[in-house]
């Protein structure tokens, strides 16, 4: 059974390497935490997705904006008002090596969150922002979807899809309550996902000139299907396995509500049932299109007026017919002989080496693994 997704944790501290031992003790409570050196630059982290974070551990003294500066608690009540301003119910506490502010009322009374001392057992440091995580509104979905919302880090998916989109949009669809502009946000984060693609190289262009989602390039790629149009000489990507296959109706009906017009002109005839659907297939595709976008693309040159060509594809449920990856209209049968000594199996995905005949026939004389 996978481990459960850690839950991020900003640590505003300027010398995170006197306390190694934290981030690993953290990790095992299910905290993953995600180091700044100055205040500023933790608010400025939080400002980007608010949402991306369960909570915040501060240090009493350490910088405001830079290193340049006096260590004074400056930065710590700089950050207080931020975070307040922000998120007023973000879970937070100090941690702090001052022993001077250790069960010091006055400081205690003035910041007004718990203070924890660096020496000494962090258990009950975990137990508070376990008991702040929980007291949260909301705090069973953010405990489902961290490892969705980790998706929204600048790199695969801009960090406001997810407070902007994709969680209001799921908090909305366990409420049973309908706002169908979030269709619209939806189908943006969707964008996004294959724009990481095609920046990759995985996908080629897959929009129109009006900015929509191509929706034969989409069903393509998540078939595990030729994403470039047909053409001699070329070059095909064929990813190593279908995201969804020709049974996967619901999603392949989630694609048609989020990249139809409808989606984003007149969608208030779309009810919470579809925007379950659209949502939860949507988070349920997306770990696999940040898999996919990391991965090296897979291409190769085809030429069909060849005598010999490989072509990627796989076997029918019968046995003995092979569908092209490609969707090249051509009668392939893979001799039963063929099928029995390479140990072929209906559905395996390979790549077969067809012979190219001047009446315009083609026969398969040879197959390997896809891989």
């Amino acid at each position: 059974m996978p481990n459960a997704p850690l839950l991020k944790i900003l640590w505003i501290e300027d010398q995170p390497n006197e306390n190694a031992s934290f981030p690993r003790d953290c990790a095992v409570e299910g905290f993953k935490l995600v180091n700044v050196l100055t205040a500023e630059e933790g608010i400025k982290q939080l400002k980007k997705n608010p949402q991306l974070y369960a909570g915040v551990i501060l240090d009493a003294m350490g910088y405001k904006n830079s290193s340049d500066e006096g260590l004074n608690k400056a930065g710590l009540h700089y950050a207080l008002k931020e975070i307040h301003a922000i998120m007023p119910d973000l879970p937070k506490v100090i941690f702090t090596g001052q022993k001077n502010l250790f069960n010091n009322e006055d400081f205690e009374e003035a910041v007004a969150i718990p203070v924890f001392h660096k020496t000494q057992d962090n258990d009950p440091l975990f137990d508070e922002l376990r008991k702040q995580i929980e007291i949260r509104p909301d705090a069973e979905l953010r405990r489902r979807y961290p490892d969705i919302c980790n998706l929204c880090d600048g790199d695969f998916l801009p960090a406001t899809k997810w407070s902007e989109t994709l969680y209001p949009a799921i908090k909305e669809a366990h409420e049973g309550s309908l706002n169908p502009d979030r269709f619209n946000g939806l189908r943006k984060v969707l964008e996004a996902a294959l724009k990481s693609l095609a920046s990759n190289g995985i996908l080629p262009e897959c929009f129109d000139e009006a900015g929509q989602i191509n929706l034969k390039y989409c069903e393509l790629l998540l078939n595990g299907r030729s994403v470039t149009p047909h053409r001699q000489d070329t070059i095909h990507y064929y990813p190593s396995a279908a995201l969804l296959d020709d049974t996967d109706q619901a999603r392949i009906q989630l694609l048609k509500i989020l990249t139809s017009e409808e989606s984003h002109e007149n969608q208030h005839h779309r009810t919470v049932a579809d925007l379950s659907c659209a949502v939860f297939t949507l988070i349920s595709l997306l770990p696999s299109l940040k898999e996919l976008s990391q991965k090296e693309p897979t291409w190769k040159l085809i030429d069909f007026n060849q005598h010999e060509y490989e072509i990627p594809g796989k076997i029918a449920p019968n046995g003995r017919n092979f569908f092209s990856a490609l969707g090249k209209k051509v009668r392939l049968e893979i001799p039963p002989q063929m099928m029995a000594a390479n140990s072929l199996q209906p559905h395996d995905q390979i790549w077969v080496v067809c012979r190219n005949y001047q009446n315009r026939t083609h026969e398969v004389i040879d197959t390997r693994p896809l891989s």
